[in-house]
């Protein structure tokens, strides 16, 4: 575990034990270290050519956010998420149409045509151009888009815990220190572009050679999960392939 991540650890740590209400217990951590606002702060102003740089460290702290954020959602304290996340300066995504660089698909319900949102069930946040976390949503499918079985029972890739499915992340198998030396995924929206697992993008035929179909390897980069053919996560890695494509 890196030093940076030390007082998530503590405030997880807390977040656990406490029975008081977990929105005080974020409020005081926030207001013990103003120094995470300023980081996130500068990293959400943080620009590049198009892409904005991001330490190992940046990664790390990143991820150390997300841990604690997934824990508040997993045991429904999504209030104390909202306050956790506007505390750090992130912001709301506001209600769209349905992409998958907005929306984390919780469940697909049989439909015709493309993905479309029937509810909203957890808020997505950004920060600056990084889409910190997704919206859940609950969607309609047709079968071209994607199978119910298949999407509804997928492990959701890159994340540490959700309350409604199964996950996977590359921090499993290892210690209790050594698994907070995980960065986080980024996925980036800039200048009408998306960069889905931007830092990743450096061994994208691994999936391919996986046995799964560029196509099948693009959509589970997209969506996090599987939606047609089921995939063992022991048996593919995901976590080297990048996608970048125009917002539509």
């Amino acid at each position: 575990m890196h030093e940076s991540q030390a007082p998530w650890r503590s405030l997880l740590e807390s977040i656990q034990a406490h029975l008081d209400p977990r929105v005080e217990v974020v409020r005081t951590f926030l207001l013990a270290h103003p120094e995470e606002r300023a980081w996130a702060r500068e990293l959400a102003d943080r620009r590049g050519e198009p892409v904005p740089a991001a330490s190992t460290e940046d990664l790390w702290r990143l991820y150390a956010v997300s841990r604690v954020a997934d824990a508040l959602h997993s045991c429904l304290e999504v209030d104390a998420m909202v306050a956790l996340l506007e505390g750090l300066g992130m912001e709301r995504l506001p209600e769209r149409p349905f992409h998958p660089v907005h929306h984390e698909i919780v469940e697909v319900l049989p439909g015709d045509g493309p993905f479309a949102v029937v509810d909203r069930l957890t808020p997505g946040f950004t920060l600056g151009p990084l889409v910190f976390r997704r919206e859940g949503v609950r969607v309609t499918a047709g079968p071209e888009h994607a199978d119910p079985a298949v999407a509804n029972d997928s492990p959701l890739f890159w994340a540490w815990q959700r309350p409604e499915r199964s996950t996977v992340d590359l921090s499993f198998g290892w210690g209790s220190n050594s698994q907070w030396r995980t960065e986080l995924r980024r996925d980036l929206v800039l200048d009408g572009v998306v960069y889905f697992n931007v830092d990743g993008g450096h061994g994208d035929v691994r999936l391919v050679e996986d046995g799964l179909t560029r196509e099948q390897a693009d959509s589970l980069v997209r969506h996090r999960i599987a939606l047609h053919v089921a995939v063992d996560p022991d048996a593919i890695w995901p976590w080297d392939t990048a996608v970048v494509e125009p917002l539509t």
